[in-house]
């Protein structure tokens, strides 16, 4: 039996955050029904922006956060729609949602509603900038919320004579967000167990996108700096002979790591300068600036794969700078199962990635497709004790729709 075996997910979401949080669960045994607008949620085209197969038989971005998933479009405009809502929340044990407060305050599907409607209900939420503040009504994407908001783009770039802040990459915010989330919901279904009451849990962009830079933000308020230059900092990449890129840590346990660069490189005599040795005079800036000119002139000597096995060999962490076209190709990730070859609807086949954390009681995670639009919608009408009349007035008056 998996974790979450029997637990029941209504999912108002789109997009990446929320749907990602119940791609967790379902791979955790979960049972998530996914409500979507009439004509479908917006990622479901989303393809086209990422040069990526979009359409029902081919749909791998919705796939991968979408995947084991039950598809019911719903009207929540008309009473029909909400009264389907209403009897799908009834016995629901989480509700998940990344709509904006206001909007789900004019549906009553904000918490104060539904705790009172269904009092186990765990009502989980993913907002761009929290529940308080000027910017709490603000709609919340990755991008902003995330990535601007948080200063990483501006200040993790590198300073440069045309310096420009980085590519934003998408969808990273949201799925970290997601993680937070997930774990919250999990929380909260534990302690139900113990008290029979329900709970709100929530995680909002900003939030986590400070969390997982307060090393950074924390840092300035002490005399650290950002942006940087590229001799500023330690660790960072080095261009190879073959104009491939590696980077290598001497940050944790340093005395072992900087003797082994050092060795690797064939400059043991920087063991016992000075400039460099002990750590603290490692890190004042010009000598941060000369150790880096050194390791670039040495590593431009031979190939990635070949600085690796040295490095490796002197027991140095290190690693190549993949590029995303070699995800496919990542032997550590396929014998893990972190990705997984997809067949599509098509028939042809793809890699997608799985959610990352694994249970040995949930055993090997399950890949499969999104479901299509309106898949499910007779089945959960009858399953919420609809006659077959009623289901055919709903279909035909737009409250809900069932695919052909």
């Amino acid at each position: 039996m998996r974790p979450l075996e029997g637990i029941k997910v209504v999912e108002l979401s789109s997009v990446v955050a929320a749907p990602s949080v119940g791609r967790r669960l379902v791979m955790f045994g979960a049972r998530s029904i996914k409500i979507e607008s009439i004509e479908g949620e917006q990622f479901r085209t989303f393809g086209k922006s990422y040069q990526t197969p979009d359409s029902e038989d081919e749909n791998p971005l919705f796939d991968q956060y979408n995947a084991l998933k039950e598809s019911i479009p719903l009207n929540l405009k008309s009473k029909g729609g909400m009264d389907i809502m209403m009897r799908l929340l009834k016995d629901a044990d989480v509700f998940l949602t990344n709509m904006r407060p206001a909007a789900l305050k004019r549906l009553s599907l904000d918490y104060e509603t539904l705790k009172e409607w269904n009092p186990r209900l765990i009502y989980a939420i993913v907002t761009g900038y929290g529940d308080k503040g000027p910017d709490k009504d603000l709609p919340g994407f990755d991008t902003t919320a995330f990535w601007g908001a948080s200063g990483f783009n501006t200040d993790m770039s590198v300073l440069t004579d045309n310096y420009l802040p980085t590519i934003f990459p998408g969808g990273m915010g949201d799925q970290i967000t997601a993680a937070e989330l997930a774990g919250a919901i999990c929380s909260a279904l534990y302690a139900r167990e113990k008290t029979g009451k329900g709970d709100r849990v929530t995680a909002s962009l900003l939030a986590t996108a400070l969390w997982s830079t307060c090393l950074m933000n924390c840092s300035t308020q002490f005399g650290r700096s950002y942006p940087m230059t590229r001799y500023q900092a330690s660790p960072t990449p080095y261009r190879c002979k073959d104009n491939e890129f590696l980077v290598f840590t001497i940050l944790s346990n340093f005395e072992k790591q900087f003797t082994g660069v050092c060795k690797a490189i064939g400059r043991p005599d920087m063991l016992t300068d000075e400039r460099f040795w002990p750590q603290p005079n490692f890190v004042k800036p010009e000598n941060t600036k000369l150790f880096i000119q050194t390791c670039e002139k040495a590593f431009a000597e031979k190939t990635c794969e070949e600085w690796l096995a040295i490095l490796r060999s002197n027991d140095v962490a290190c690693s190549r700078m993949n590029h995303f076209k070699d995800y496919v190709n990542n032997e550590q990730a396929k014998v893990n199962g972190f990705i997984r070859e997809h067949v599509m609807p098509s028939g042809r086949k793809c890699y997608v990635t799985l959610p990352p954390a694994r249970s040995d009681n949930a055993g090997e995670p399950e890949m499969g497709r999104g479901p299509f639009l309106g898949e499910n919608t007779i089945a959960i009408l009858q399953e919420l004790g609809y006659s077959q009349e009623e289901i055919e007035t709903l279909t035909s008056n737009g409250s809900t729709v069932a695919h052909a």
